[in-house]
């Protein structure tokens, strides 16, 4: 009976062990890594400035009808925009990092820019990509409001958008809504 018992204790003690070594301790492998991201938020800004002086390039030279001009800041423009989307696209500065529309709108930007890159070296014509230019303000301009970091070209925009609707009022010789305008855009154009 001795002999029994210990055969049995034996066998429980094998089998428990064996069993032990099949089951994986779960804690291991529960760790989860977190990887943190630093973004370079001087090189982001740096690169954002550079696209943006190519884009004023590109809005100034496409309407001079400067070929040469238009074809170097469109392709300077493509090349800034697409580094940032692919740098930055996935991890944005934390000036966006809470804006979900991010990624989008730095995709849609450079395909703005490609758009306009392809009306002038494809179809070459200058006139569309100016046109197909002009979207890209209204862009950065929503983003950069609706996140709270306006810039001085922001400011601009604002103007520019007051000047158009009294341009247009002008245009059908309507004064009194011109004069309506008037304090809005002295007012705008002390924000610039």
């Amino acid at each position: 009976m001795k002999a029994k018992l210990l055969c049995t204790c034996i066998f429980i003690v094998v089998l428990l062990a064996v069993i032990s070594g099949c089951v994986e301790d779960s804690s291991e492998n529960d760790k989860t890594e977190t990887t943190v991201i630093v973004v370079n938020e001087t090189e982001f800004s740096q690169v954002m400035e550079e696209a943006n002086t190519a884009y004023v390039k590109a809005l100034i030279s496409t309407s001079q009808k400067n070929v040469n001009a238009s074809t170097s800041s469109i392709d300077e423009l493509v090349s800034k925009l697409t580094y940032v989307s692919d740098t930055y696209g996935e991890n944005p500065p934390e000036m966006y990092v809470n804006d979900k529309d991010w990624k989008t709108e730095i995709k849609r930007a450079v395909l703005i820019a490609e758009h306009s890159q392809e009306m002038l070296e494809v179809e070459g014509d200058i006139e569309a990509a100016h046109t197909g230019l002009e979207p890209m303000r209204d862009l950065f301009f929503s983003l950069h409001e609706r996140n709270n970091v306006l810039h001085m070209g922001d400011y601009l925009t604002i103007f520019h958008m007051t000047m158009e609707a009294a341009i247009d009022a002008a245009s059908i010789n309507d004064t009194e809504t011109v004069t309506t305008y008037i304090p809005t855009l002295k007012r705008e154009w002390q924000d610039v």
